[in-house]
């Protein structure tokens, strides 16, 4: 019996950090505050389909879904974690920009704005190939007889 094994080459990559943070350095609160967050491709086309998105880690904010507030003089942040799926990048490596939309109320007034698109690169996903082989007619020496066969 043999065994053979045929390996590819592997290329390993991690998942990215996007921060978002925002500073009230007004006399009034941020209210309303609620972030969507877009990645898009290299024309500017959504695929963030291609991504496993977690949850935003929170620190000096309450939400981001429109009901987040940030008192006055504060600063809050906003941490998500994107782990590419292995779509991302199939044929090497691949850019991507992450972005999104703010949107608050300060003062009575609503604000909504665009988030300045902010580029990363995708490596392909790490990826073992195994092809094995198993003769089907194995040729050796008989153990039950004296002479070597």
């Amino acid at each position: 019996m043999s065994l053979r094994l045929d390996q590819e080459v592997i290329v390993s990559r991690d998942a990215f950090e996007a921060t978002l943070e925002i500073i009230d350095s007004a006399d009034s609160p941020v209210e309303g505050l609620r972030v969507d967050l877009t990645l898009l491709d290299q024309e500017g086309v959504a695929v963030t389909g291609r991504f496993e998105v977690r949850p935003p880690v929170l620190t000096g904010l309450n939400a981001i879904d429109g009901t987040g507030l940030i008192q006055p003089g504060d600063t809050g942040s906003a941490r998500w974690v994107l782990v590419p799926l292995s779509e991302a990048a199939i044929d090497g490596p691949t850019d991507y920009y992450v972005s999104g939309t703010l949107s608050y109320r300060q003062e009575g007034r609503n604000v909504t704005m665009p988030l300045t698109p902010a580029p990363f690169t995708v490596l392909p996903n790490a990826a073992l190939q195994v092809d094995y082989f198993q003769q089907r007619d194995v040729f050796s020496d008989d153990p039950f007889t004296e002479p070597i066969e």
